[in-house]
């Protein structure tokens, strides 16, 4: 019976402390909720910007190639 009493009472006394360390962490979950977001959406601009890149890369490529064969082309037409 004494334990039992003395178990509520310290169980009482944790969560008037504890209540506090409690409040701090769900604010915390709440901020990082919304980081998590913020990153999710700077994750996804980054690929964009890298699916941009690498389509721009490809097109320069191709006018490069271009660019090469109409040289050619004129070097071989002007002879």
């Amino acid at each position: 019976m004494e334990n039992e009493v003395l178990l509520k009472a310290l169980e009482k006394l944790f969560d008037e402390k504890l209540s506090s360390v409690y409040q701090q962490l769900d604010s915390i979950n709440s901020r990082l909720g919304s980081i998590e977001l913020r990153l999710d959406s700077i994750e996804k601009t980054q690929q964009t910007i890298l699916t941009f890149i690498k389509e721009v890369d490809k097109e320069f490529y191709k006018v490069e190639e271009t660019y090469k064969f109409m040289n050619d082309l004129k070097s071989v037409m002007s002879r």
